[in-house]
């Protein structure tokens, strides 16, 4: 698991405060330098007021949407042909998925 440094910065919206993150200029509201934002997620759970899906406890018919797009994507973008950057990610992430996508193109 990566731990990353971070900066969690509040701003003030039109209709409601929220935390964010802005490509224009915005209004800093507060800033809080983050050492380890596993933590500090972790933190916030236990407060309440984060919850975190985790992975291995989503239900098996979110999994099967996600294998569901993930072949679509390779069919989509042709990642079988190796040429698009996504496709080493693909492929090695997801082994079991790429070799469905090529049984599904042959046939």
């Amino acid at each position: 698991m990566l731990l990353r440094e971070g900066l969690y910065y509040g701003l003030r919206c039109k209709y409601q405060t929220r935390n964010s993150i802005s490509k224009t200029s915005i209004h800093i509201k507060e800033a809080d330098i983050v050492d380890n934002a596993y933590e500090r997620l972790l933190e916030y759970e236990g407060h309440g007021s984060l919850i975190i899906k985790r992975f291995n406890e989503l239900p098996k018919e979110i999994h099967e949407g996600h294998a569901r797009t993930i072949l679509r994507t390779i069919k989509r973008h042709n990642l079988l042909d190796e040429v698009h950057p996504m496709a080493p990610f693909i492929k090695e992430k997801f082994p079991e998925l790429w070799e469905q996508a090529k049984k599904e193109q042959t046939s």
